[in-house]
């Protein structure tokens, strides 16, 4: 794994393990180390399948489809965003 992708990854889930190793919160850890291993399997099979990651089918895909690629994005958004709020508001 070359320097850059390294750093991406570390990105996306050093943020997420992190806090939650660090404050206890080992189910919520747990989900993200399971959702970091399917992530890197489905990467992996990407990678291996077609010589392409995920994020590369994205781009090319992008390319081509501006508007539906950002319905995509944005929908992944909301999503995140519903999550984040579920988690944030107390019943």
């Amino acid at each position: 794994m070359k320097i850059k992708e390294l750093l991406g990854v570390s990105l996306i889930f050093l943020p997420l393990l992190l806090p939650a190793a660090i404050f206890g919160q080992w189910w919520l850890f747990l989900v993200f180390i399971v959702f970091g291993m399917c992530f890197g399997l489905v990467e992996w099979l990407a990678k291996a399948k077609s010589g392409k990651t995920v994020s590369q089918h994205f781009w090319i895909w992008a390319r081509n489809n501006r508007k539906k690629s950002w319905v995509l994005l944005g929908s992944m958004l909301v999503g995140w965003l519903a999550l984040l709020i579920h988690l944030g508001v107390h019943k």
